[in-house]
């Protein structure tokens, strides 16, 4: 990776963290400039904030699609129906 992507990468981690601390914008810049652990809190953090977000897309996708087959199998129980019952 390099330096410009990795910078543009620390500085959206500390603005995800910042926006969940307002007014602690120093405070957030100093730990991770200072601690390990702080920064890997942060790396931990945002992971985890991404990861809910790509799993809450595959959600919703899959909920679609299981309302689309339901709809689709009402609509073909229907159309079975008129058959067996003309």
């Amino acid at each position: 990776m390099s330096t410009w992507m990795f910078m543009k990468s620390v500085s959206n981690y500390l603005d995800s963290i910042k926006q969940k601390f307002p007014r602690q914008d120093v405070r957030i810049d100093q730990l991770y400039e200072e601690d390990k652990d702080f920064r890997d809190l942060c790396a931990d953090y945002v992971a985890c904030m991404e990861s809910l977000k790509k799993f809450k897309k595959l959600t919703d996708e899959k909920e679609q699609s299981v309302k689309d087959y339901e709809t689709a199998i009402k609509d073909l129980e229907k159309d079975l129906y008129n058959f067996i019952f003309p």
